[in-house]
């Protein structure tokens, strides 16, 4: 179970990557005075002040939404002063203890991104924090009113990707393989119709602190409430060549 774990969030780690890769191909070309081609890419941040880049995530479904329509900004952390996050904090663990993960879930990512802990209060919060994730987003179970998870009865004809696919249609905003890796599938041709299945609302976005070397994973979809999944090592540039965000 660790073992598939570690790969569930290696898969999120290549997601970051590969729109990190995306963004520095968009640097460059404004650098050089071009508009690329496309829809824009997911919102990236990075500490010390810099402003967020824009943001999307992947295409949303022609019906809904143009693919390349901008996305208002993510919100702000809620402001906990130190108190309120120490309070916060404690009651995230006590609802783990108590098996109430989306509770604990909530109450964490609250004094976590309030920055309102001390580093060993953030450390244990965000180590809590990727325990949880593991439990909630990349195992098969999915917890009763998860906004981020939930269960999908496949009708005969229907597929996972593509344009008419159900990740594409339902705007989950996450790859193909995620999805089968938590189900425990090879392949999407192993999906069987009449069947339900785990799927999970992305996006994923990241925040780099480039002092530290290290890049925060976390979930947030428009009108829910930010989730921390892990905290990753990232290689950067020499000489400070790695363009913000």
């Amino acid at each position: 179970m660790q073992a598939k774990q570690k790969r569930l969030l290696g898969l999120v780690v290549v997601l970051a990557l590969g729109v990190a890769v995306v963004w520095i191909i968009r640097w460059s070309l404004d650098r050089a005075g071009r508009k690329p081609a496309g829809p824009p890419v997911p919102r990236r941040h990075v500490e010390n002040g810099s402003r967020p880049s824009e943001d999307t995530g992947t295409t949303r479904p022609v019906a809904t939404t143009s693919a390349t329509a901008w996305q208002p900004p993510l919100p702000a952390p809620e402001s906990l002063n130190t108190e309120e996050a120490v309070k916060a904090f404690s009651r995230g663990l006590d609802a783990q203890k108590a098996g109430r993960l989306l509770e604990a879930r909530g109450e964490l990512a609250r004094a976590l991104f309030s920055e309102s802990l001390n580093e060993s209060l953030a450390d244990q919060a965000r180590k809590t924090l990727t325990e949880l994730a593991n439990a909630t987003l990349f195992s098969r179970a999915v917890q009763k009113d998860d906004p981020y998870t939930g269960h999908y009865r496949f009708q005969a004809g229907e597929s996972l990707a593509g344009v008419a696919g159900v990740i594409r249609q339902h705007a989950l905003r996450v790859p193909e393989s995620l999805i089968l890796q938590v189900n425990g599938l090879a392949r999407a041709e192993d999906i069987q119709a009449g069947l339900e299945y785990k799927i999970i609302r992305g996006p994923f976005h990241a925040v780099v602190h480039k002092g530290r070397f290290v890049r925060d994973l976390f979930l947030q979809r428009e009108g829910q409430p930010r989730v921390f999944v892990a905290r990753v090592p990232v290689g950067l540039g020499r000489n400070g060549s790695t363009p913000t965000g």
